[in-house]
């Protein structure tokens, strides 16, 4: 029988994950969100600073990414919202809610690890089934 996981310990594993996250591993991810941004034409919308850095990444990787411009309105668009590990999804959700406001006409979200969820706002949920590599010290 499993023990039941509290939210500070998924809150504590989604930020050392996070943290990890550079070099290779960050490009590596970097280039699947560049891949599904571009597969599905959307433009990029960090959720939390992981997915600054992702973003950062998909940028380097590809010059058609793009990114979305949130002083701006987002009618018709199609928006990718990235996000690192999770702890949970009220994040993604409001940020899903803000480019609902905003215009966009579908909203998706990638995160990182190999969760499978659903998050109210989104159409579709991505889990890059990534994992770092972590190095002891």
């Amino acid at each position: 029988m499993s023990t039941p996981v509290s939210l500070l310990d998924r809150v504590c594993a989604a930020q050392t994950a996070n943290s990890a996250l550079r070099g290779n591993d960050l490009r590596k991810a970097g280039r699947k969100v560049a891949a599904l941004a571009t597969r599905d034409g959307c433009a990029l919308m960090a959720v939390d600073d992981a997915g600054e850095r992702l973003i950062a990444a998909a940028l380097l990787a590809d010059d058609a990414v793009r990114t979305v411009d949130t002083s701006r309105r987002l009618d018709d668009q199609s928006v990718l919202l990235v996000a690192g590990f999770l702890a949970g999804t009220t994040g993604i959700a409001q940020k899903a809610d803000l480019a609902r406001a905003l215009g966009a006409a579908h909203v998706q979200a990638t995160v990182l690890g190999d969760e499978r969820v659903s998050v109210h706002g989104c159409d579709r949920v991505t889990s890059l089934n990534f994992r770092p590599h972590l190095v002891a010290l």
